[in-house]
């Protein structure tokens, strides 16, 4: 879609099938519009599989939400936003890995993002599974913003995702459905890093590292602003590190 195209539809899917790979839709340039009226899967049984937003492009789910990495077979799908004037809004929650290994998302270069809720890593509660896990997204760039209008959690219940914020890149998140955001909800080995001048991640709630969970980490380097209301470092039974 390019060029002030614009395709109208009820819901997407980019990669469907388990067979389904190494698929790519491209939204490229200044008024060019793909506008779903429901849901959008990138990978929903298949892997590789990529949504690219660019230069000034624009993605709209007005319903249902995002999910890249939907079932387990679902595995190294990705969501790439760059270029100032290029974003992806998106009504409900946005999730990076619902099933499936090494899903991801990058906000770089100006590019902006905006959904009700972020998860990385969403369905994966025994120890040792590794359905879910590996998910990242990275935020950098002056200008690259990732805009949750309700919680941000990385590692609602998969194992070692991460976000990294980096060279001004900003996240903001509120307090929503898991009173505050969370950096390893109820499974552990999950990040965030917040490095570089100019780079944010601002929350008026909590910000729990390790809710209920282990071996989970937040590191402020080179000049990166942590703001919340609330700071907990393991702050339920069964969280340590």
């Amino acid at each position: 879609i390019e060029n002030g195209g614009v395709l109208v539809d009820g819901a997407a899917t980019v990669g469907q099938a388990s067979s389904s790979s190494n698929n790519l839709v491209l939204v490229t340039y200044t008024s060019s519009v793909w506008s779903n009226g429901n849901r959008i899967y990138v990978g929903q049984s298949g892997a590789a599989n990529s949504l690219v937003i660019s230069n000034g492009g624009s993605v709209i789910s007005l319903v249902d939400g995002v999910i890249v990495g939907v079932n387990a077979t679902g595995n190294g799908n990705n969501i790439l936003v760059t270029d100032p004037g290029s974003v992806l809004r998106n009504a409900n929650n946005l999730t990076i890995g619902e099933s499936g290994v090494s899903n991801s998302m990058m906000i770089v270069n100006g590019g902006k993002v905006y959904d009700s809720q972020g998860i990385l890593g969403s369905e994966c509660f025994q120890s040792g599974c590794i359905s879910t896990s590996y998910s990242s997204v990275v935020v950098s760039g002056a200008g690259s913003t990732w805009s949750n209008g309700n919680s941000l959690v990385v590692g609602l219940s998969g194992w070692c995702n991460s976000l990294v914020i980096s060279n001004g890149g900003n996240v903001f998140s509120t307090d929503g459905n898991f009173k505050g955001s969370a950096i390893g909800f109820y499974t552990g080995s999950n990040s965030v890093l917040v490095s570089g001048t100019g780079s944010l991640w601002s929350t008026p709630g909590y910000v729990k590292i390790g809710n209920a969970s282990t071996a989970n980490s937040l590191v402020i380097s080179n000049g990166g602003v942590v703001v919340d209301g609330n700071g907990a470092i393991s702050s339920n039974p069964g969280s340590s590190r």
